[in-house]
C-alpha cells in the first residue's frame, strides 16, 4: 500500500504539481474568502491533477495513436504560371 502510494506520486510531472498546488491554493483561499468561483476552479484543478486528465478528459487534445500511411502514390498534376510581360513604350 506504501509502496504503491510513493509510486503514485514519483510519477508525477511538472504540470501535475502545478495543477495541483494551485488547486489547493485556490480551494483554500475560496474556503477562507467565502469564494464559490475559486473553490469551483481549485476543486477542477485538484481533480486533474489526482486523476492526471486534462483537457475535461475527453481525450482530444492527445495525437492519434494510430497513423494512416497512404501506400498508393498521388499523382499531382502541375499547371505552369508565367509572368506577363508588359512592354513599357517610351
Amino acid at each position: 500500500m506504501i509502496r504503491a502510494t510513493i509510486d503514485y506520486f514519483i510519477a508525477w510531472n511538472f504540470v501535475r504539481w502545478i495543477r495541483f498546488i494551485l488547486g489547493g491554493s485556490l480551494l483554500f483561499q475560496s474556503f477562507t474568502n467565502k469564494d464559490s468561483v475559486s473553490g469551483i476552479l481549485g476543486a477542477f484543478l485538484l481533480f486533474q491533477a489526482l486523476s492526471n486528465t486534462g483537457c475535461c478528459g475527453s481525450g482530444n487534445c492527445s495525437v492519434p495513436m494510430t497513423r494512416t500511411d497512404s501506400k498508393s502514390e498521388e499523382i499531382i498534376e502541375y499547371t505552369e504560371i508565367r509572368e506577363k510581360r508588359v512592354e513599357s513604350r517610351e
